[in-house]
């Protein structure tokens, strides 16, 4: 069986052993996203990735609909994401199967992160957003 590696979501340098090991020991929410005390790991591009809460500016929570087509079924799903971004606007999306899993992970942001800024507010969409953004 190969293990598969995990990488910072921005750089894609693998993990040190440091955060590999914290990890481990995380709180593993449904859907596989694993919260511990500095840093979040999630799926990106069927990738593991992780992210440290000190590199995070911003982190909001965002739900989408899906649309589900399975053979003569269709269907609409809820996707509940956390939209993490760093000082250089970068963007990073992690996707949770419930609502309170997306909730869970921004509560551990805030309180190991007191520095970044939670929640899509005005302020915080004229603060980090780039004017294209801005638009939308």
């Amino acid at each position: 069986m190969r293990i598969r590696k995990i990488i910072h979501v921005h750089t894609g340098e693998a993990a040190p052993e440091e955060v590999l090991s914290r990890l481990k020991q995380g709180d593993t929410l449904p859907g596989g996203v694993c919260v511990t005390d500095r840093e979040i790991r999630f799926t990106r591009h069927y990738r593991p990735v992780y992210l440290p809460y000190d590199e995070i500016v911003w982190a909001y929570r965002q739900v989408a609909e899906v649309q589900l087509r399975m053979g003569c079924c269709s269907g609409v799903m809820p996707e509940y994401r956390l939209v993490l971004r760093d000082a250089a606007g970068r963007e990073a999306i992690a996707v949770f199967q419930q609502e309170s899993g997306a909730v869970y992970a921004l509560n551990a942001i805030a309180q190991n992160n007191p520095a970044a800024a939670i929640g899509f507010t005005a302020e915080n969409k004229a603060r980090f957003l780039p004017e294209a953004e801005k638009q939308v």
